[in-house]
């Protein structure tokens, strides 16, 4: 008899997908307004603004989604493929943005 995946580990990696899929959109729309204003986009609008509280958000629901991972990680006679590809995912989701917060910092 196989062992059955861990829920936790799917919630995990679904929460990383998610947020990741959020993440993602709110760099392209972003990186649009950029292409599209002429001088480039205000730092200080409301829409950049709910941007980046939007990223900083999802960045956080990725920390509470690897943390699920971890615990799906440790459930006895479960199978932890979900598991560890979710707490992968959600650490993923977390480091790329936050690369990018601090290539941008540096260049400024």
């Amino acid at each position: 008899m196989s062992n059955r995946h861990s829920i936790f580990g799917v919630i995990s990696f679904l929460m990383g997908l998610g947020c990741g899929a959020v993440i993602l959109a709110c760099v392209g729309y972003s990186t649009y307004l950029e292409m599209t204003t002429p001088g480039g986009i205000d730092e200080e609008a409301p829409e950049v603004i709910l941007i980046g509280l939007a990223m900083l958000g999802f960045m956080g629901l990725s920390i509470l989604g690897g943390a699920i991972g971890l615990v799906g990680l440790f459930e006895s006679e479960r199978n932890k493929l979900f598991a560890i590809l979710g707490t992968l995912t959600c650490a993923a989701v977390f480091l790329a943005p936050l690369a990018l917060i601090i290539i941008g910092l540096a260049m400024k």
